[in-house]
């Protein structure tokens, strides 16, 4: 904008104005998150699995009880010939006890699920799912360095498209409005 100077008088802009801006590009930002969010967890997971990959076996989870922790339901149980207690998510759904991981199969005290588990790779959750102590129904093979490249690889492509779409919007759609004079310049008191 020009300055309000004795040497601008007369210019355009030299008053004080308003000015408006229609960006809809600073909308692009958020959807790439979003949109990358299950390519981020799709990374995290598969590099847990292929970092532990020589310490992950197949276990029997049995179930022991089923409960609710601040609103969220959850199986608690053992591995069986470990008496360290551990949890799947659940849900319920129509009065039935199910595991999420696998809604197929229903809560019974000392029922067994058979699980992905590795004792050092971490007891975490991504976006409500189990990373260790997976049941073998809802993942039949691990993820490994592949998977991991492949969420990588969308990933960087997701950003890359990304902004190439904002900045593509930006150009096409935003606009200003307003000539950021209010009032002329000879009205003006200096």
């Amino acid at each position: 904008m020009i300055g309000l100077g004795p040497e601008n008088e007369g210019k355009r802009g030299s008053g004080t104005g308003w000015q408006a801006r229609f960006s809809p590009h600073v909308l692009m930002v958020p959807l790439m998150f979003v949109l990358m969010l299950p390519l981020v967890r799709g990374v995290i997971v598969s590099g847990i699995h292929w970092w532990h990959s020589d310490s992950y076996r197949q276990a029997t989870f049995v179930m022991d009880e089923f409960g609710v922790s601040d609103g969220v339901p959850y199986i608690a149980g053992h591995l069986d010939g470990d008496s360290e207690p551990r949890r799947l998510v659940a849900i319920e759904e129509d009065g039935a006890r199910l595991v999420k991981a696998a809604p197929s199969i229903a809560f019974t005290p000392g029922a067994a699920v058979d699980v992905w588990h590795s004792d050092r790779a971490p007891r975490v959750m991504l976006f409500g799912d189990e990373v260790n102590d997976v049941p073998i129904v809802a993942m039949p093979e691990r993820p490994g360095l592949f998977s991991l490249v492949a969420y990588a690889m969308g990933v960087v492509g997701t950003v890359i498209l990304g902004f190439w779409m904002t900045m593509w919007v930006a150009a096409r759609f935003s606009r200003d409005f307003g000539d950021g004079t209010i009032w002329p310049a000879d009205r003006r008191q200096v």
